[in-house]
């Protein structure tokens, strides 16, 4: 599995990812909590506008650095996979604690993004 093929991949996902949360906060909060009031959707709204922020510009940095040498790549690949375990790390305490966690499509797919990640790591040409 090419390094540059699979930044390329991961990147344009989290500008995607990052796009739809910016766009669709406050449909991404109806989702999660029925039955809330405007202002608590506004507050789920404006958290999810630099939450989107923050995944666009990781799907540019990743895109940016397809190109970097061999070494520094397979690096990106294993620092990509660490991000989507700390991610997962938050869903799993949520879980544990009673509190919304993302939805099971979402930590599947990070699930799958970790492991690619890794095994581009381990294997990357």
């Amino acid at each position: 599995m090419k390094t540059k093929t699979l930044l390329t991949v991961f990147g344009l996902l989290n500008i995607a990812q990052g796009a739809f949360m910016f766009l669709n906060g406050k449909e991404l909060t109806k989702g999660v909590f029925q039955n809330v009031g405007d202002e608590a959707l506004m507050v789920g709204e404006q958290m999810h506008m630099p939450l989107g922020t923050a995944f666009i510009g990781l799907g540019f940095i990743l895109l940016i650095c397809r190109d970097i040498d061999f070494d520094a790549s397979k690096k990106l690949l294993f620092s990509y996979a660490v991000f989507i375990g700390f991610a997962l790390l938050q869903a799993l305490y949520n879980h544990l604690v009673g509190n919304h966690s993302a939805p099971p499509p979402i930590i599947i797919t990070n699930l799958v993004l970790a492991a690619v990640s890794l095994y581009g790591y381990a294997k990357g040409k």
